[in-house]
């Protein structure tokens, strides 16, 4: 129920009400709401347990009224997020990375992209820009494409939903400026062969982002746990800016994203300034002009309170609850998970059921998944506390195929 535009529907009261019943009509709000705090949602909040969110809180509120617009008054805040980028830098293979905290994942591949533009402008004299990304990158780099002229050409994929390699390299030109991968792809939960599209970006000499908003926080520590991960990060030589969400599986709170660069010439190309202001200097280096401190304040609150022990242990209980997803999955007749999933993102699909008709009815059992057209699957992103529902799941999971088999089987005969 995405909406551009709001219609009115209420206007100013005359009088202002007690703190206590507007928090009753702000909770009443919520009751159509998916049960998230009972782990019915999936991908959008990732709780990991009461203690932890209540540090996110108060973490939170330490900062949120602080700007980082204003760094001479909130020297803490400078702080801060210069420690969480170094955090980042160093689990990310490039501890000379310098970068920033976003609003999130959206805003990072923006920037990353408007850097690429405006570098090929003035190093290459590039005025139509273009952009090569996989059929399955996310779509905010579709969006920054558009808001910043951008021409996009997307990459097919392969029976194991990766891109098609061959068809990347035919499709970069003198005025490509920027190409793009996932790790993972959050539509299959599959690694994009990054050390190849390095490759590929380097004798183009064309600027390489890894879009890790979902798996900057898993595959490090899942790499250490003895998981077969590939090469993904800074490690890959050619591989120039990379995000993660730090609202995600770095369990930090709602809205926070960093942007890495490997070089400081790449991230000068971030930045924006205006000098010949009559107020002076103006510089930010993203988007936004004033950014709320809650967010840093949060994810410096949460890396430093769990620690890589702590991050170790939540990535082995998370992985071994998606290896009993999947398996649960697979055992179900007509259902069939995709790929070969590393990460906590599981997707599954049908050749028999009707894939938008599994997701209605465990709608209606109070489960919320993402329903996904090609192929026709179901999208579950997995949070720490799934584990706890996991058997609830998959046993509404099989009613409901049961209940869409029988249907189908009564239809044929």
């Amino acid at each position: 129920m995405e909406t551009s535009a709001f219609p009115p529907s209420q206007k100013m009261p005359e009088h202002g009400s007690p703190w206590p019943d507007l928090r009753v009509a702000l909770q009443r709000r919520q009751e159509r709401d998916v049960k998230w705090r009972q782990r019915r949602a999936f991908g959008i909040v990732f709780p990991v347990n009461d203690e932890l969110d209540q540090i996110i809180e108060q973490a939170n509120a330490e900062f949120f009224r602080l700007s980082t617009h204003h760094p001479e008054v909130f020297p803490s805040l400078y702080e801060l997020e210069r420690d969480v980028v170094g955090i980042c830098a160093g689990l990310f293979g490039a501890e000379r990375a310098i970068g920033n905290v976003t609003s999130g994942g959206t805003e990072s591949i923006f920037l990353a992209a408007r850097a690429a533009r405006d570098m090929a402008q003035r190093v290459k004299g590039v005025t139509a820009p273009e952009m090569v990304v996989p059929s399955t990158a996310y779509p905010a780099f579709a969006k920054a494409a558009a808001y910043l002229g951008i021409k996009v050409t997307r990459v097919p994929i392969d029976r194991e939903y990766r891109p098609d390699l061959n068809a990347m390299r035919r499709a970069i030109s003198r005025n490509t400026v920027f190409i793009g991968a996932s790790v993972p792809t959050i539509t299959h939960g599959v690694i994009d062969p990054i050390v190849d599209m390095a490759l590929i970006a380097s004798d183009a000499n064309v600027w390489f982002h890894v879009d890790a908003s979902l798996g900057g926080f898993q595959l490090p520590f899942l790499k250490r746990l003895g998981v077969a991960i590939p090469e993904c990060d800074f490690g890959v030589p050619g591989v120039t800016s990379l995000s993660a969400d730090l609202h995600k599986y770095a369990y930090s709170s709602m809205g926070a994203s960093v942007l890495l660069h490997r070089e400081a010439e790449t991230y000068e190309f971030q930045t924006y300034a205006l000098s010949d202001w009559v107020g002076g200097t103006y510089r930010t280096p993203g988007f936004l002009g004033s950014r709320s401190g809650g967010p840093i304040g949060a994810a410096w609150a949460v890396m430093n309170y769990l620690g890589e022990s702590g991050y170790l242990r939540i990535s082995d209980a998370l992985l071994q609850t998606s290896r009993r997803l999947v398996a649960g999955i697979n055992a179900i007749p007509g259902l069939r998970v995709l790929g070969n999933p590393l990460t906590a993102v599981v997707v599954f699909g049908s050749d028999t059921l009707d894939m938008r008709s599994i997701a209605e009815l465990m709608e209606q059992r109070g489960w919320s998944g993402r329903p996904q057209r090609d192929p026709p699957s179901l999208r579950l992103l997995l949070a720490p506390r799934h584990g706890e529902i996991i058997d609830a799941y998959l046993h509404d999971l099989s009613a409901v195929a049961g209940l869409l088999t029988h249907k189908h089987m009564s239809v044929v005969m």
